[in-house]
């Protein structure tokens, strides 16, 4: 599959990527992923729900599934448990369940969870459960859920491009989206993320969190907006870049002079952000965060790198030495992040300065040198894979084109 296609799409907007290659990197990742999860664990299903390994097995008789689906927080979770020893395999299953509901596919299931849990449907945050039952087709579905001998109630109808549309329910919360012409995510919280997920985003290298620290202040919805719409202005191809593979964006509460951010591979299109109020520093997180969405998706193919070169380089972003792997990372997000403000300098948008950050008055320059830092080692890497190499190699004479 790899020789087959061109993967420099996934270097930079600039290049241009197809939907039939992400359709068939992420659809094709996540009909093996659920494939080995039922070889594994359809005996345990079995034993703890009905009909929900039946859900699973259709799913894959499907066959014009595309990226949209699959670039979802469920699909990495299954993902994640194959290759660990969680016993979370009942609320994984039903997660994927009800993702697969939302985007339409009919089916009846029920199962017992092995512990409380809160699952999603869309934009809605299920009451936490025990045990939980659904019915769904293609244009409505209902959803019970038990918790302490208590059974709730929930129906939805299709609501057009919204998604779906709450018409009777007890406790069942709705996520806050942001929404422009060519923008659409939800802005999540600590609860919607599996125990899993969130600790996996949460306790990242970069940051480390709890859940009480994820925000949940309306005062930051602004700002979100405001970086949207500053992405639109400045380049309409970073628009399109970002709102391709983010889903999810969890606010954390800000801490003193720092812009936090992160993302990881069993995550997909969910990203953490600090909630400072300054649209700039924003609207380039979401740019680096989604940038390492798209080599989250390219990784399922393959390594970007072949694991022969041990040395170390210097990388003035985390300034300290870091293997070959990091410093492709690190290329592919900052030289995006540096396009982004040389579009929005040709566009006459200048940076305003940052309270809190003087990095932020000359942030172009800096991106400059700091780039500059490590583009020898990339040139003369040798143990770089295709992958490794479609990363930075076209952003690069893009960049200095």
């Amino acid at each position: 599959m790899s020789e087959a296609l061109d993967f420099s799409g996934f270097s930079c907007p600039q290049v241009g990527l197809g939907d039939d290659v992400l359709d068939v990197v992420a659809v094709g990742h996540a009909r093996q992923v659920v494939e080995t999860y039922l070889e594994r664990h359809r005996a345990h299903l079995d034993r703890h729900a009905t009909g929900l390994s039946t859900v699973l097995t259709a799913w894959l008789t499907r066959e014009d599934e595309r990226f949209d689906t699959v670039w979802n927080l469920a699909f990495g979770d299954a993902h994640a448990l194959l290759l660990s020893h969680a016993d979370d395999v009942v609320r994984c299953a039903s997660a994927l369940a009800l993702r697969m509901n939302e985007r339409g596919h009919a089916g009846a299931w029920e199962a017992e969870l092995p512990a409380p849990a809160r699952l999603r449907f869309g934009r809605w945050l299920l009451p936490a459960a025990e045990a939980i039952q659904v019915s769904a087709a293609a244009e409505n579905a209902a959803v019970r859920t038990r918790a302490a001998g208590e059974w709730r109630s929930a129906a939805f109808l299709r609501d057009g491009e919204r998604g779906w549309a709450l018409v009777d329910g007890d406790d069942v919360d709705v996520l806050a989206t942001c929404q422009r012409p060519d923008f659409r995510f939800t802005l999540s919280t600590a609860q919607s993320l599996s125990p899993s997920g969130a600790e996996r985003l949460l306790q990242a290298d970069a940051y480390q969190f709890d859940r009480a620290e994820v925000s949940t202040a309306d005062a930051w919805r602004a700002t979100c907006d405001a970086a949207v719409d500053l992405i639109r202005e400045t380049a309409d191809f970073y628009a399109t870049w970002v709102d391709r593979v983010l889903r999810d964006l969890i606010p954390l509460r800000a801490r003193p002079s720092t812009f936090n951010s992160g993302s990881e591979r069993f995550s997909p299109g969910v990203v953490c952000v600090s909630d400072q109020p300054f649209r700039w520093p924003l609207a380039e997180m979401l740019v680096h965060e989604a940038t390492h969405q798209y080599l989250h998706i390219i990784t399922r193919l393959g390594p970007l790198d072949d694991g022969t070169d041990q040395s170390l380089y210097f990388s003035p972003f985390r300034n300290k030495e870091r293997p070959i792997f990091f410093i492709v990372v690190a290329y592919h997000a900052f030289a995006n992040v540096l396009m982004f403000y040389r579009t929005a300098r040709e566009r006459g948008l200048v940076p305003e300065r940052v309270i809190t950050s003087e990095a932020f008055a000359s942030r172009e320059e800096t991106l400059t040198k700091q780039l500059r830092a490590i583009e020898d080692p990339l040139k003369n890497a040798r143990s770089l894979t295709p992958l490794g190499r479609a990363l930075w190699e076209p952003l690069y004479h893009v960049l200095h084109a």
